[in-house]
């Protein structure tokens, strides 16, 4: 008998031996939970042929049973996982629910030679609004761009392992992304040993940084799709192929470091005297 394929908008907390086909869209680092005591999860995010995205998330001893399993841009069979209402910071569609996956999880490999595009949308910043978010652990950003240059990874303290790149996109803008910890040992030393493909990221939920003027790291929430299977790379990838030339003078001018690229001039109506700037910090009355 066919199995019977359902949609993830067709899975609620009353649905009973259910199906879903999903192609994974990111798989995060493991990280702990932040209530105590805390726990050790990996969350990912799925998507059904229609599109719609889910968040789903294994727990301590469960991470071990899908080490092998989920894989980025692969396709699976699913079933079993509870499923609970979507914590806001972790609701990624219009389907209310997250996924738990478990001991009675069943995931199945789908078959076939080459998966297929992420059906799914995907949301971009504009490099150049970038600044609008600095420093923010709220409000973080999420940029398609390619990797044209791997710094060395530096130490920066005993547990600590950072690796700077950079990246570009077509407002012809070079930014520095840093890499931490397991981001630079997994993603990093995939980027570095293809760097000479400029391979396309998805750079996801990264932080806007003040070091070097302006620039992105990665943090906990971060998740970065190296080369993911989308109709967006072939445009990116000819407009570089067009402006390669000009992309590597301003490598050379260290144009990534320069404030006055990096930053756009103040809109005219952002700027005020020092009188109302020192009102809007409460530090004096007005009038005086």
């Amino acid at each position: 008998m066919p199995r019977h394929i359902s949609t993830v908008l067709d899975i609620d907390k009353e649905s009973d031996k259910w199906t879903v086909l999903i192609q994974v869209v990111e798989r995060n680092h493991i990280q702990y939970t932040r209530k105590a005591p805390p726990r050790r999860i990996q969350r990912f995010m799925l998507t059904d042929a229609q599109g719609t995205k889910v968040s789903a998330a294994a727990y301590e001893n469960c991470i071990r049973l899908f080490r092998n399993l989920l894989v980025p841009y692969q396709r699976y069979y699913i079933s079993g996982a509870t499923i609970i209402n979507a914590v806001p910071t972790y609701k990624v569609s219009e389907y209310p629910y997250s996924w738990v996956l478990h001991y009675s999880t069943l995931i199945e490999r789908y078959l076939e030679p080459i998966p297929p595009m992420l059906p799914c949308p995907f949301t971009f910043d504009n490099f150049s609004d970038a600044h609008k978010h600095a420093e923010s652990d709220i409000t973080l950003i999420s940029v398609k761009a390619l990797v044209i240059y791997a710094f060395l990874k530096k130490e920066t303290t005993p547990d600590s392992v950072t690796r700077d790149f950079l990246i570009v996109n077509e407002e012809k803008k070079l930014m520095l992304l840093t890499l931490w910890n397991e981001f630079q040992e997994y993603e990093g030393n995939i980027l570095a040993n293809t760097i000479a493909t400029a391979p396309m990221i998805f750079a996801m939920r990264v932080k806007v940084s003040t070091f070097n003027s302006l620039s992105l790291t990665t943090i906990g929430l971060s998740c970065i799709l190296i080369n993911p299977p989308v109709h967006d790379e072939l445009p990116l990838r000819e407009w570089y192929s067009i402006h390669k030339d000009e992309v590597k003078i301003l490598l050379e001018a260290k144009a990534y470091k320069d404030p006055e690229f990096l930053l756009p001039p103040p809109n005219q109506e952002h700027i005020k005297t020092i009188h109302d700037a020192l009102i809007s910090f409460g530090t004096i009355q007005i009038g005086s």
